[in-house]
């Protein structure tokens, strides 16, 4: 993991995601141990843009009522800026999915369809 973070109430697991904006790692809720995704802001000092950006991401997640999208918990103050926490449902990114097969036509036009339908 680039960095640790400490979020009060919840226990961070291992990292999934390192980006250049953002930061995500796999965590449990301690009060239920629930499984959860929490992705912070990789910038310790974000501009204002970046929290609006972050900040409209969570209430957009939010009001999406798709299936298999994954559906924001809370977004709660974390340092400077934002953590959004995010129910764990184990889906693995695209890349890290085609790393590990070959795709044949037919699974990469599912999946294109799968992507035109949520857009």
């Amino acid at each position: 993991m680039d960095t640790v973070i400490h979020l009060p109430g919840y226990q961070v697991v291992g990292s999934v995601h390192s980006g250049s904006r953002t930061l995500v790692y796999r965590g449990i809720r301690n009060r239920d141990h629930h499984p959860v995704v929490i992705k912070v802001l990789r910038n310790p000092y974000p501009q204002v843009s970046e929290l609006l950006r972050f900040h409209n991401q969570y209430l957009l997640a939010k009001n999406l009522d798709l299936p298999n999208a994954v559906q924001p918990l809370e977004l709660v103050h974390y340092h400077n800026g934002y953590a959004l926490v995010m129910d764990d449902l184990g889906y693995i990114s695209l890349r890290e999915y085609v790393q590990n097969r070959r795709l044949l036509l037919g699974d990469i036009l599912a999946i294109a369809l799968q992507l035109i339908d949520i857009l």
